[in-house]
């Protein structure tokens, strides 16, 4: 590759090329961010089974909990990245955190009825 400087021409460096290797790395990582995300629901369990503790979503909140989500919005927060589970059951055992709140709170709008 050329360039002109001052009238004069100069030999530049090529720009590194990316082996295929790195190539196919980066596609794959790509790809893994891309994956939907996998969330799990470490509240209380909802009547009707509409939810249940421990229980895997893949994609994010399923749609059908709408309704349940706009009469309780603190389980929205009971919703968490699989890989998050053991520190946010930790922190809803441990009482006086806010985990530990949202938990209570979603378990006495549920005791009271609410479908």
């Amino acid at each position: 590759m050329t360039k002109k400087i001052n009238n004069q021409e100069q030999e530049t460096e090529k720009p590194p090329e990316i082996p295929q290797f790195q190539e196919a790395q980066a596609q794959e990582a790509q790809a893994q961010t891309s994956k939907p995300a996998r969330l799990i629901y470490v509240g209380p369990n909802v009547p009707g089974g509409i939810l249940q503790r421990f229980q895997v979503f893949k994609g994010g909140i399923p749609p059908y909990c709408e309704d349940l989500l706009k009469k309780v919005p603190e389980i929205k927060e009971l919703f968490v990245p699989v890989e998050g589970l053991e520190a946010m059951r930790r922190k809803i055992e441990e009482s006086g955190t806010n985990e530990a709140r949202l938990f209570y709170i979603a378990q006495q709008k549920l005791n009271k009825g609410v479908k």
